[in-house]
C-alpha cells in the first residue's frame, strides 16, 4: 500500500512537471480540429483564429520520445470578423490523450513515459471571454 502511494505521488509529480505549456502555430491544430468540423466552422463564421495557439501541456524529457511535444487543452485567440463587439475572446479546445508504443499498443501508468505517439480526442470546444476562467472538465 505504501509503495503504491509513493508510486502514485511520483507519477503525479512527473505529470505536473509536464504542465509547463508552450506555444505552437494554429495550423498545427488543423488535424485535431477536423474532429469537430461543424463547431469549428460555426466559430470561423464569426471569428478569425489567431495564427498562434497555446498548449497547456508540454512534455518534459522524462517522456523519452515525446519530450518537447505539446498536448491540450489548447487556447487560440479569436478576432471578431465584424468589429461590433470589441470584447476579446478565445477558443478553448479541451482534449483527452492516449499514449501508444511503437507497436501501437496503448500505454498507461508509468509506461506512458515510453510512448512514441500521442493521440488526442476533442472533448469540448468553448468560446469564452479572455478573462473568463471556464475550464475543461477532467
Amino acid at each position: 500500500m505504501t509503495c503504491r502511494l509513493l508510486l502514485g505521488a511520483l507519477l503525479a509529480l512527473m505529470l505536473m512537471s509536464a504542465r509547463a505549456g508552450g506555444s505552437l502555430g494554429t495550423d498545427e491544430l488543423a488535424i485535431l480540429l477536423e474532429q469537430r468540423p461543424k463547431e469549428i466552422a460555426a466559430v470561423r463564421t464569426e471569428y478569425e483564429l489567431s495564427e498562434a495557439a497555446f498548449a497547456d501541456i508540454r512534455f518534459g524529457n522524462h517522456f523519452i520520445h515525446l519530450g518537447g511535444a505539446r498536448a491540450g487543452p489548447y487556447t487560440v485567440r479569436l478576432h471578431r470578423r465584424a468589429a461590433l463587439e470589441p470584447r476579446e475572446r478565445e477558443l478553448r479546445i479541451c482534449t483527452t490523450a492516449r499514449y501508444f508504443d511503437r507497436r501501437g499498443r496503448e500505454l498507461s501508468g508509468r509506461k506512458m513515459f515510453d510512448a512514441v505517439r500521442i493521440e488526442e480526442t476533442i472533448t469540448a470546444v468553448l468560446v469564452r471571454d479572455i478573462d473568463e476562467r471556464k475550464e475543461c472538465r477532467r
